[in-house]
């Protein structure tokens, strides 16, 4: 999918930006499709363990995130039940 559609956002990079990039900068920029993908494998390969480490954190924090939600949902829907019946549950406990 995206390796598909890359050739053709380079190509609209190269005619829409590089020439915004010259007039405003005076930097003369091109992007080639094989030093993306030369630099996208390298930064791969050396970073690897980052993202196996970020993909971890994300992991965690989704945990938590679904957590925090279900609580979120949970407590009022008990706190409510624990309301209506407050006093049958005080007469229960007197008995």
């Amino acid at each position: 999918m995206m390796s598909e559609r890359l050739p053709d956002f380079l190509t609209w990079l190269n005619n829409h930006v590089a020439p915004l990039v010259q007039a405003h900068l005076g930097m003369g920029i091109v992007f080639d499709l094989e030093s993306v993908k030369l630099f996208t494998s390298q930064f791969l390969q050396s970073n690897r363990g980052f993202v196996q480490q970020m993909l971890g954190s994300l992991q965690i924090g989704g945990l938590a995130l679904l957590g925090f939600t279900i609580n979120l949902l949970l407590v009022p829907v008990v706190l409510f039940y624990l309301l209506r019946d407050w006093n049958g549950l005080l007469l229960r406990i007197d008995k």
